[in-house]
């Protein structure tokens, strides 16, 4: 989890990696998903996990909900604080490490989501045990409550580029484009992100690329495990977030509700 905050050591280079992602298109289609899903479980208090620069976190107050974004980078909580904290919302934000500190996770909540393969990068940290990472995510929900979170398909891992829209950098003069790439190595998914930079009056591209890093892949049986042990024993897998099932030979991404 450090590692991958470490990305983001300014507030600058948070803004530069906000106007990369396509947050609209993202937002009109998971949101709606995770309403319905936490209102039809009467769902209201939700922790987002991972929360990033804090769309989701706020959409989802928005919709109602007591929501809290926990993040571990400093900086991704500042935007968050500066853009998408509301007095008129049941919204807060605050950095933390749920895995070394106890109070990360104070207080129950009904549903703790984590998107962006969070909890994924998260189990792939060395030194950190899986099983007691759900087992602290399991001891911090209610009764009858649930996780839910987004990971890559370990059974079908993802191979090649995936490359985002083009965009301006925050000073408006530069343009950018985010690309990762991924190659399946045994039990393990090696992950090299990249930023290629170039102006509109310069030819000169420049890249700057984060250490690449490699993911723990755990087969959809074997995280049953972990999470039956942490307590929870309903489940529901889906592709995307249409509500399609999920097909393990096919999908390259995998939603995971568990419930207790």
């Amino acid at each position: 989890m450090q590692k991958e905050a470490s990305g983001f050591t300014t507030l600058e280079k948070v803004k530069n990696y906000v106007a990369t992602i396509q947050w609209e298109k993202r937002l009109k289609k998971e949101v709606p998903f995770l309403t319905k899903l936490f209102q039809k479980h009467n769902y209201t208090k939700i922790l987002d996990l991972g929360s990033g620069p804090g769309f989701h976190a706020k959409e989802l107050a928005k919709n109602g909900f007591i929501v809290k974004g926990l993040d571990i980078n400093e900086n991704m909580i500042q935007y968050a604080k500066e853009n998408y904290t509301d007095p008129n919302l049941s919204i807060s934000f605050e950095t933390g490490d749920f895995l070394n500190d106890d109070n990360a996770l104070s207080g129950k909540w009904d549903a703790i989501f984590s998107l962006g393969n969070a909890i994924m990068i998260i189990w792939s940290q060395e030194n950190v045990d899986t099983q007691e990472m759900f087992n602290r995510l399991g001891k911090a929900i209610t009764n009858n409550g649930a996780i839910f979170f987004q990971i890559l398909n370990s059974d079908n891992p993802r191979k090649g580029y995936v490359v985002s829209k083009i965009a301006k950098s925050q000073d408006k003069n530069t343009n950018q484009i985010l690309i990762k790439h991924f190659i399946p190595v045994g039990n393990k998914l090696y992950t090299n992100f990249m930023t290629l930079k170039w102006k509109d009056s310069d030819q000169e591209v420049t890249k700057e690329e984060n250490e690449p890093g490699f993911l723990k892949l755990i087969p959809l049986e074997e995280l049953k495990g972990y999470l039956s042990k942490a307590g929870f024993n309903k489940f529901e897998f889906f592709d995307n977030y249409d509500g399609t099932l999920l097909d393990t030979k096919t999908s390259d991404s995998l939603l995971c509700f568990a419930q207790k």
